[in-house]
């Protein structure tokens, strides 16, 4: 039914703006994503052959065609991506600035200009990136040429360990590039194929704990003990539930961007962001970062891009209007 469909489908993307403006935002397309995607493409290549040379080279028994198969390439792909790579930093340039970008703290790291519009890093930052980036691919290189020579010339533990270690190594990275680090060029896929596998791996480390716990017989303390923790648990949850309430408020005005403090509920900042407030009938507001709550209110005076604040009822000093409370 799905394949039967799949040209209409296909045609309506492809015919109406509207429709693929809705496609790139579910697969989560960033601006320049077009450049991101072949840095990703070649490092995930290339460890992700280093990974699969290392597991053949680790097996006490004759390993299946195709691995062997690429075991095989893998050397002939590190000799040529490598220095590729090295010689074109462009190739991985901006999949490697991206993934760097999105892992600061936008707020409070000196590395990126807040003065952009989007965030960006700062451009004194850029040949650092880079300088690290080409450090570690060139200790990398070194690793598998040495790994691959262990493997041809030495022998008992020494290989052994090597191997594994090298293993071990591409493995970690392998799963960084597929389970951490940043997709800008299919955010929204990366998103759910990472929620979809790590769903799976907890159902099923779930499903053996019930099964293990199956197995136990109860006693004459196994009610008194577990109902005892039952009762703890929730005299937590009613203790954190009767804390009092943190009251916020909005002042200065909405002309321009709404500073708010790190720190402050998600939840009540999408409020502002998209005019669900009492009295913002919708109407979507900027809002712009601050590392605390002294520098927000401090930003309407300092900052011509930023009109109002969004702090504790006890921070304000009655300075600047109230727009909204909660």
């Amino acid at each position: 039914m799905l394949l039967a469909a799949a040209p209409f489908i296909i045609f309506l993307f492809a015919s109406s703006s509207k429709y693929l403006r809705s496609l790139k935002a579910i697969i989560g397309i960033e601006p320049g994503a077009a450049a991101m995607l072949p840095g990703f493409l070649l490092l995930f290549v290339l460890v992700a052959s280093g990974f699969l040379a290392a597991r053949k080279w680790s097996l006490e028994f004759p390993s299946p065609r195709w691995l062997s198969m690429v075991a095989a390439l893998a050397l002939p792909i590190h000799l040529l991506l490598i220095p590729v790579l090295l010689a074109m930093p462009s190739l991985t340039g901006p999949f490697i600035q991206a993934d760097f970008f999105h892992s600061l703290d936008p707020t409070t790291s000196p590395l990126i200009d807040r003065t952009a519009q989007p965030w960006k890093l700062e451009p004194d930052a850029l040949p650092i990136v880079s300088k690290w980036f080409r450090i570690g691919l060139s200790c990398y290189g070194l690793l598998y040429l040495f790994a691959w020579l262990t493997e041809a010339k030495a022998t008992g533990q020494f290989r052994k360990r090597c191997i594994r270690a090298f293993e071990v190594l591409s493995g970690i990275t392998l799963f960084y590039l597929v389970f951490v680090c940043h997709w800008g060029f299919a955010t929204g896929i990366a998103v759910t194929f990472r929620a979809a596998v790590f769903a799976y791996l907890l159902a099923a480390i779930l499903g053996l704990v019930w099964t293990g716990l199956q197995s136990f017989r109860p006693t004459t303390f196994t009610v008194p003990v577990y109902g005892g923790i039952s009762v703890l648990i929730l005299a937590f949850a009613v203790l954190f539930w009767s804390q009092p309430r943190a009251e916020y408020v909005m002042v200065g005005s909405t002309e321009a961007r709404i500073a708010i403090a790190k720190g402050t509920p998600q939840a009540v900042a999408d409020l502002i962001r998209f005019g669900e407030y009492e009295g913002g009938d919708g109407v979507q507001l900027r809002i712009r970062s601050a590392p605390d709550i002294g520098a927000a209110l401090e930003q309407i005076e300092t900052v011509a891009s930023v009109s109002g604040a969004f702090v504790p009822v006890s921070a304000h000093d009655g300075r600047y209007p109230v727009i909204w409370e909660t």
